[in-house]
């Protein structure tokens, strides 16, 4: 890796790579890794075409591109999980950035990168990873860091809170340990420790300008 290289994406690849060179465009990477499934026959010599296109692309930015292939035999989702992540853990380590692009490929492969990017960010073999998504038929464009979307392990309570959160933010408004006190029948103490916990997980956002909360987007995932 290039000593000046801290950013490197990473793409699912079918037949069709516009949406990985749209990633390319907007992202300038130092490296593309793109990973394909090899379920047999002449479908692979569609995504080594799509890939050489990929390269050309590539190459004009400075960019290092490589296809990996996932040989698909009838293999089992977690199987499917476990070699993508054996993968991943060589490809992705050492990069300050990583964008996965998950539009492109078959919907087995994509379920199955997501979810093994996320194993090995709760596993700290992986750390900034920023998911990206296009509307396939209809235009919309989503980028969201991982972290956001992992879920929290939480108590009833709490999540009675997030979704009280949610309730008063959807209103423009933000919650106090005072209302959320009133509203779950707990003593004001209890909210306020509650809270506070919430905040120190990125879970709710705190307001030191009125002592109130606010949704984040990781409330959401986790109410």
């Amino acid at each position: 890796m290039s000593k000046n290289c801290n950013k490197l994406l990473l793409a699912s690849l079918g037949f069709d790579e516009k949406f990985i060179l749209r990633a390319l465009g907007d992202h300038r990477p130092c490296r593309l890794v793109v990973v394909a499934l090899d379920t047999g026959g002449d479908a692979w010599t569609r995504v080594e075409k799509a890939f050489t296109q990929l390269q050309l692309f590539s190459s004009s930015l400075g960019a290092r591109a490589e296809l990996v292939r996932i040989p698909y035999r009838g293999e089992s989702l977690p199987k499917l999980v476990w070699m993508l992540k054996r993968v991943l853990r060589e490809k992705l380590g050492g990069y300050d950035e990583v964008v996965a692009s998950l539009t492109g490929g078959p919907r087995l492969l994509v379920i199955a990168l997501y979810n093994a990017l996320t194993g090995l960010r709760q596993q700290g073999s992986i750390r900034n990873v920023l998911l990206r998504i296009e509307g396939e038929g209809f235009n919309a464009l989503v980028e969201e860091p991982l972290e956001n979307l992992e879920n929290v392990e939480l108590d009833e309570l709490s999540r009675e809170l997030l979704r009280a959160l949610i309730s008063y933010s959807e209103k423009g408004l933000e919650l106090g340990p005072g209302e959320a006190a009133r509203l779950l029948g707990i003593p004001k103490s209890t909210a306020y420790k509650k809270l506070r916990q919430l905040a120190a997980q990125g879970l709710a956002e705190y307001n030191p300008a009125t002592g109130r909360y606010r949704a984040t987007r990781k409330t959401y995932v986790n109410a």
